[in-house]
């Protein structure tokens, strides 16, 4: 929807000299304003319209005995400019050659910021209609619907997250690749970034705790835009603050079913769930009961 309105406000632009000339001054030389195809030789990002939208229109609230971060994405779907600022953030990162960064980290920053802001979008395109009620609608169709533009590439959240990022093996199975990719050349495509963006290495699994699903258990989004810079940081603050939530990471009622769905993932990267939990929770496995996963609330993480 931002989208497309971005495509039609563009031709309304007239430039600077025009405008000047008609207000009665002597304009000089206009400005050369790069266009978005020079992005391609980006190797950073400060991702300074998702910073603006995350620190204005996020917030805190009490929920089952913890504090969550929620979204109020009627305000982003409502106003103008930070729909204007949502679809410039998603034009500048279709626009960029993510093999071109200049590090893992700015390339895993790349795809964390790409899968939140691409989550937000849906959420706000799907907010009017009455039989939206979280990602739990219409059998999970918010994970399995192609929109994330990537390198040239049309991907599902789904084919994102599990697919390029994780290399989970089911998204390219020959028997299971078609739930995560539209098609062959697209899933080969996702394979060869999903190298790029690790080169061998085990797949960071503090990703589970940046990844914002736009549900309830999911783990908060951050509060700004993830960069290289603090990337490490941040992905061991995010994990400390998911599982110090009882009711989303870990408590005496359980712990997340993220770590059941992805356990292969925590012990290629720390031994075990329970290591990884250990490691990045405050107290440890105190008073937490590891043989029981909370169920997951799929609601929407804000209004």
């Amino acid at each position: 929807m931002w989208i497309a309105l971005m495509a039609m406000g563009c031709g309304q632009f007239v430039s600077a000299e025009d405008a000047l000339s008609a207000a009665g001054t002597v304009a000089g030389d206009p400005v050369d304003l790069p266009g978005r195809e020079e992005l391609a030789e980006a190797t950073t990002l400060n991702y300074y319209g998702l910073d603006g939208l995350l620190a204005l229109h996020t917030g805190t609230e009490e929920w089952s005995g913890g504090t969550m971060r929620v979204v109020d994405y009627t305000t982003v779907g409502g106003h103008l400019e930070a729909g204007v600022t949502l679809a410039e953030g998603l034009s500048t990162m279709a626009a960029l050659d993510p093999t071109a960064l200049e590090s893992q980290d700015e390339k895993i920053a790349f795809y964390l910021n790409l899968y939140n802001l691409w989550a937000i979008q849906y959420v706000v395109d799907h907010l009017e209609d009455p039989d939206f009620e979280g990602a739990a609608t219409d059998d999970f169709v918010a994970f399995r619907t192609d929109m994330v533009q990537v390198a040239g590439l049309t991907l599902t959240l789904n084919g994102l997250e599990h697919g390029l990022v994780r290399g989970d093996p089911y998204a390219f199975d020959d028997d299971s690749w078609s739930f995560y990719f539209s098609d062959e050349a697209t899933r080969d495509a996702a394979w060869e970034l999903h190298e790029d963006l690790w080169g061998g290495d085990v797949v960071d699994a503090r990703v589970h705790m940046a990844f914002n699903c736009f549900s309830r258990s999911c783990p908060d989004i951050a509060a700004s835009a993830y960069r290289a810079a603090s990337l490490d940081a941040d992905l061991d603050a995010q994990s400390t603050a998911f599982l110090a939530h009882p009711s989303k990471g870990a408590g005496p009622d359980g712990i997340s079913t993220l770590f059941s769905w992805y356990a292969a993932d925590f012990e290629a990267w720390s031994g075990s769930s329970e290591a990884f939990i250990e490691e990045h929770r405050e107290g440890g496995l105190d008073g937490v009961d590891t043989s029981v996963f909370l169920d997951y609330d799929w609601a929407l993480n804000g209004s």
